[in-house]
């Protein structure tokens, strides 16, 4: 229920009084981030005005990032405008409203997205010049819902360099949109469903919401605790699928070693359970060692491969595809035509363009030379700090999965972070129970060299301020 009134004698119009009211209540501290506003016709009643007045100032909230939307779900309130404090719902995303704030001032060492000056602009304005002086009209018409046919066939040739060989391509929103579908297509209410610990919780949420009973396996070294996993199949019944992310995992940033990539697919096997490989990083390595995807493996079909160019590319193109097995394949094209009609015709035959004239393998180059380079400047930076410890120094990605002294709170440490200027992602957000967690991610995707260096001095000053606080005299050296 809203706690103010709208004065329908007064001069200004309904919709800005809806509008401040909500605000205020925000700005109040009156509701928890990501909690759900009331539905248009609940509001309007509620305040007795027309839906529109309820639709109007709504989409002015959105604007001012008050609220957020998720399309068939509802208005959700913006952690950001809420008063300083930290704060992780146990079924919520709780990384949604950290990853992607705009900090403006505050060096972001939260993001994973990389920095806009990595984005091919000049190539790809050729691309779409080119497609439109075409193609013409049609690239804004209806697409085939599996996706525009000579990109599909474009992705089969990439993934075939990755030793993947599959036709079952399916053009998808962004790598999100993919995991919806999964959801749809195999969860019922109830089913239960594994994932890594800890793992990206936007995938999590999206399972929840599809009603599945999540089951976490802990990650080692290598990959999950495999003597754990095989126990919990033999525990548990009917287990749906393995969510999992092979190379580069996000937070840790571990590849699984080849043995238990091949132990995970005969277990899949035999228990006729299916693997959703989500795989947004495999192209960032540094060294010579490109990993195989899970799916260059898979000779029984049941790996559902996911891929998205958001890390790679652009991630405003929201676009990726899934590699399917067959029997999925019919049921994919159902769902994504009922989430969407089709992915954007421009964007899709615009990146086909692109690909098919070689420009992705330079600018993979490219990203693959300047992450590297702010990789090794951020792992020195870290290394400089004796009480954090690297726990995975992977070759590749975007991150570092670091882990503090046990007895640190990362809620208060956070919220001094940010007060000194620095941004980073607590451990507990990979998590599914959001206990406290002596972990934290940071990433330099959206980051230059002198940011990592400044910010890391941000983030030595919140450390010694929270020892400091805490009465601790071991000095940082």
């Amino acid at each position: 229920m809203y706690d103010f009134k709208v004065d329908k004698k007064a001069g200004n119009k309904l919709y800005i009084q809806v509008f401040e009211g909500i605000k205020k209540m925000i700005e109040d501290g009156k509701f928890e981030r990501d909690q759900r506003l009331l539905t248009i016709r609940a509001a309007s009643l509620n305040l007795s005005v027309n839906s529109s007045t309820i639709v109007k100032a709504y989409d002015i909230l959105e604007k001012e990032g008050y609220l957020y939307k998720i399309v068939g779900s509802g208005c959700y309130v913006a952690a950001e405008k809420l008063p300083e404090k930290f704060h992780f719902e146990e079924e919520e995303d709780s990384g949604i409203n950290y990853s992607q704030l705009d900090l403006e001032e505050v060096i972001n060492f939260a993001s994973a997205t990389p920095s806009s000056e990595l984005f091919p602009l000049e190539d790809f304005k050729y691309a779409i010049n080119s497609v439109l002086e075409r193609d013409g009209g049609e690239v804004f018409s209806y697409q085939d819902p599996k996706g525009y046919g000579p990109l599909r066939e474009e992705i089969s040739r990439y993934l075939s360099e990755k030793n993947i060989k599959t036709d079952n391509i399916q053009i998808v929103s962004g790598s999100q949109q993919a995991i919806d579908i999964v959801g749809k297509m195999l969860i019922k209410p109830g089913d239960k469903i594994i994932v890594e610990g800890p793992t990206y919780s936007g995938a999590v949420t999206s399972f929840k919401k599809a009603g599945a009973h999540i089951i976490t396996i802990p990650l080692e070294k290598d990959g999950m605790d495999m003597k754990k996993l095989k126990s919990t199949l033999e525990k548990e019944r009917e287990i749906k699928f393995i969510y999992t992310m092979m190379n580069y995992h996000n937070p840790t940033g571990i590849c699984w070693s080849e043995t238990k990539k091949k132990k995970l697919l005969k277990m899949a096997f035999k228990n006729n359970i299916f693997i959703v490989e989500d795989d947004c990083m495999s192209e960032i390595y540094y060294g010579d060692y490109n990993p195989l995807s899970l799916k260059s493996i898979d000779e029984k079909e049941k790996v559902i491969y996911i891929k998205s160019f958001s890390k790679i590319f652009m991630p405003g193109l929201r676009l990726a595809f899934m590699a399917l097995p067959k029997e999925l394949s019919e049921t994919a094209v159902s769902v994504k035509y009922m989430a969407d009609i089709s992915s954007s015709g421009l964007n899709q035959r615009a990146f086909h363009y692109y690909m098919k004239k070689g420009c992705i393998y330079r600018h993979l180059d490219l990203i693959r030379k300047t992450f590297s380079q702010r990789y090794a400047v951020m792992k020195e930076e870290i290394k400089n700090i004796p009480q954090l410890k690297i726990v995975y120094e992977a070759e590749g990605g975007l991150f570092f999965w670091i882990k503090i002294p046990e007895w640190m709170d990362s809620e208060k440490f956070y919220n001094i972070a940010l007060k000194k200027g620095v941004a980073f992602l607590p451990g507990r957000v990979f998590y599914q129970k959001n206990d406290l967690s002596p972990y934290l991610r940071i990433s330099f995707a959206g980051v230059d060299e002198g940011e990592i260096k400044t910010g890391m001095i941000y983030f030595r000053e919140a450390f010694e301020e929270y020892l400091g606080k805490r009465g601790v005299k071991s000095p940082l050296v």
